[in-house]
């Protein structure tokens, strides 16, 4: 713990002097103990009053987060003593990559439930349901006006149900299949809100000027993937990664237009390459806009405008000697202010539901993992994490009876959306915890998968689900080939 006049110890002076094989030991990472407190230290000098300090102390994380026996080391102490993370280790929440996804998602998890069923607004404590109305028929204007209705303390509540107008379902199922149709509506070309980007997978915020109606929708759709993520519903959400990296906070660059504009991306980075380029794209410091015609009070269609990337943009030619300063202001606002209404739109429906700090622990890979899931489906671990009741003709069922053989056999013959459309069957989701099979959720909480069996005497009817226990009911069929065609 010896340190010079400027607070630098032992530890930063061996990276100083590139001597990597004594910073790792002295952080020492098969003891948890001494490395938790080596930790404590580098968070100390992560504070300091000299900068040359600080920037020696963050050089030190980042080389050690790549050190396999560190990482695990830490993590592992930070997974047997995760309040840390709100004390002593709270710098770790700031260096993300020295943390893990599962530790993350944990930190995330119980911050979400601290701030659960918490006193209200108006003193009282939300004990009461948190329910909301939907109309198939009109799913989209009554599934907006819903969610954007919802007070803060009603998407704190974690006591959140969906009622479909006219129908008794209940529970789980009804609320997987509400984040599932009404997401997949607000994310569709009818609704004007994104286009497919890149090669189709992902999808971004339009740009342009948005009328208030489609700004509406795009902060209902925030909030529905704030609840998403605060209910342990797994969504089909495929962002792009700039978008990503907004909601995270991260700074944009002109390399994320690849993703987004490949064609645009590629003729600027030719512009930038080749000399002479501007002789042939003559343009100046102007882009076209298309705006959404609503904005200015037209009827539905689009409207384009001439913006200008600097002041007086329109009038000031692009020249070689200024090729680099174009394509920097063209790509900082097609990443940025182009894209700005909608979402701004989304930022403020998704900030209303969860605390955005939170949200920011993620890198961009891990926040799809957390709204998405899983969706490579491991047979293998679904099988070992199943729980079997009821009965077959041989007796209890268990995983060494027939028909759960059958039934294994059967799904791992599937195709990889197949296997998705049963799971969703099965649970109401098509997609994974992140951390599992093990963590399924159900009306109770955490509630693995259920196979039931029939028994006999029950071989004509066809399998059916329970969604808020996770749990499907199989018939005693008299052979494997029966079962398959039954399903």
């Amino acid at each position: 713990e010896k340190r010079d006049s400027s607070g630098w110890t032992a530890l930063l002076y061996a990276d100083y002097c590139k001597q990597r094989d004594c910073v790792v030991a002295m952080l020492q990472p098969d003891d948890p103990d001494v490395c938790a407190e080596q930790l404590r230290l580098l968070a100390e000098l992560l504070q300091s009053p000299v900068r040359t300090t600080r920037e020696r102390a963050t050089q030190v994380l980042e080389y050690v987060a790549t050190v396999p026996e560190f990482f695990g080391a830490i993590n592992s102490y930070v997974a047997a003593n995760p309040l840390m993370l709100d004390t002593t280790l709270s710098f770790l929440l700031k260096n993300r990559c020295l943390l893990s996804f599962e530790n993350k998602h944990a930190y995330f998890r119980r911050r979400i439930a601290d701030s659960s069923d918490m006193e209200t607004s108006n003193g009282s404590w939300a004990s009461s349901q948190s329910r909301i109305l939907v109309d198939r028929a009109r799913l989209v204007p009554t599934a907006c006006a819903s969610l954007l209705n919802m007070s803060g303390d009603e998407v704190r509540n974690s006591n959140f149900a969906v009622a479909w107008e006219g129908e008794q379902g209940v529970g789980t199922g009804p609320v997987r299949e509400f984040f599932g149709q009404v997401s997949a509506a607000l994310l569709s070309e009818e609704e004007g809100l994104f286009f497919k980007a890149g090669d189709g997978s992902v999808l971004h915020p339009k740009g342009g000027r948005q009328s208030v109606r489609k700004r509406e929708k795009m902060q209902a759709l925030g909030r529905l993937v704030g609840l998403a993520m605060r209910q342990q519903v797994y969504v089909n959400v495929r962002f792009s990664r700039a978008m990503v990296k907004l909601i995270l906070g991260q700074r944009l660059g002109f390399e994320d237009l690849e993703e987004v504009w490949g064609d645009l991306y590629s003729n600027l980075k030719w512009m930038l390459d080749e000399p002479d380029s501007t002789s042939i794209y003559e343009t100046t410091f102007s882009v076209v806009e298309e705006d959404d015609a609503e904005a200015h009070g037209e009827a539905a269609g689009v409207k384009t405008r001439e913006v200008d990337l600097i002041p007086g943009g329109r009038g000031v030619d692009v020249t070689e000697e200024s090729k680099g300063k174009y394509v920097e202001a063209y790509a900082k606002y097609k990443l940025g202010e182009s894209t700005r209404p909608l979402f701004d739109a989304f930022l403020m429906g998704l900030s209303f539901v969860v605390d955005r700090s939170i949200v920011q622990i993620y890198s961009e890979e891990e926040f799809e993992l957390a709204l998405c899931g899983l969706q490579e489906i491991n047979v293998d671990e679904w099988q070992r994490s199943t729980v079997y009741q009821g009965w077959t003709d041989e007796g209890p069922l268990t995983k060494d009876s027939s028909l759960a053989a059958w039934f294994w056999t059967y799904v791992r013959s599937l195709s990889r959306e197949s296997k998705a459309l049963l799971l969703k069957f099965c649970t109401g989701s098509s997609s994974v915890p992140p951390d599992g099979f093990d963590h399924l959720f159900g009306l109770y909480g955490e509630q693995r998968f259920t196979l039931v069996g029939l028994g006999l005497g029950q071989d004509d009817r066809l399998p059916s689900a329970s969604t808020c226990f996770n749990m499907l009911k199989v018939p005693q069929y008299p052979d494997a080939s029966t079962l398959e065609e039954k399903f």
